[in-house]
């Protein structure tokens, strides 16, 4: 038996889109004042599709709001051109000095618009929001054949993975969200725990976010890690290379 941990957000579905519209209508409810008159309609979608692009800058849920701050700022103060350099230094600029009692009620209300779209919506509009990958597709076609377990670790919040997969029709055996995630301070130590009651079996986690995998010591508790190129990342997409990894590591085990 081999043991996936998946993250969600970029690896299994591709939600920037739909992180980023939330985040910035939440954004521009904290800022009225500051953008009456201030933008016109090509400039909002300008702001949309490069905070999509720097996507990937977001950890934490709060710090859309400094990602869309700094977009924002650039498309309306500088002339010249932007390189993606200046957006990232920008951005940890405005990181290291927001109010956290801000970014605090930000995360809640980006959480909360999240959940009354999640009430309206169906499972499969939900999905239509948040498309699957082309990994998670052919992950899963290929699963059928070995026995696995698959467990969701993400920051994103378990009502909505959970909703996504049962309009999507994947089967996984347990979903942790941020609530779990939070709990254990950070995905690490949940997989640690996790794989300590599994008895240390065989493991694999794949994660978009470099800081998820590098800081730790996943040998320790017999993980084999990988960072999903096609993800929220500007890494090469590794999405063929992964795939036949890790059909050789199902392979081993099957023979």
């Amino acid at each position: 038996m081999l043991r996936f941990y998946l993250d969600f957000d970029g690896v299994i579905a591709d939600s920037a889109r739909e992180c980023i519209h939330v985040a910035y209508s939440v954004w521009s409810a904290f800022n009225e004042s500051k953008l009456f008159g201030a933008i016109s309609e090509q400039q909002r979608t300008q702001i949309l599709e490069q905070s999509i692009n720097f996507r990937y800058l977001v950890i934490p849920p709060e710090n859309y709001y400094c990602l869309i701050d700094t977009i924002f700022q650039i498309q309306t103060t500088f002339n010249s051109e932007v390189t993606a350099d200046d957006v990232i230094k920008l951005f940890y600029r405005k990181v290291e000095s927001a109010d956290v009692r801000m970014l605090t009620k930000f995360k809640e209300e980006f959480f909360s618009s999240r959940e009354e779209k999640l009430a309206t919506c169906s499972d499969t509009s939900w999905v239509a929001e948040n498309p699957p990958t082309v990994f998670v597709r052919e992950f899963f076609r290929m699963a059928e054949r070995y026995p696995i377990k698959v467990s969701i670790v993400s920051q994103k919040n378990r009502q909505a993975i959970k909703k996504w997969f049962n309009g999507a029709g994947f089967t996984v055996d347990a979903i942790f969200g941020n609530e779990s995630v939070n709990k254990y301070g950070g995905k690490f130590n949940l997989i640690k725990d996790l794989q300590r009651s599994d008895e240390y079996q065989k493991a694999v986690f794949i994660d978009d976010m470099a800081l998820e995998i590098n800081p730790y010591n996943w040998k320790n508790i017999n993980v084999i890690t990988f960072i999903a190129g096609w993800g929220f990342n500007d890494f090469e997409d590794n999405t063929q290379a992964l795939l036949l990894t890790i059909k050789g590591h199902l392979d081993d085990l099957s023979n």
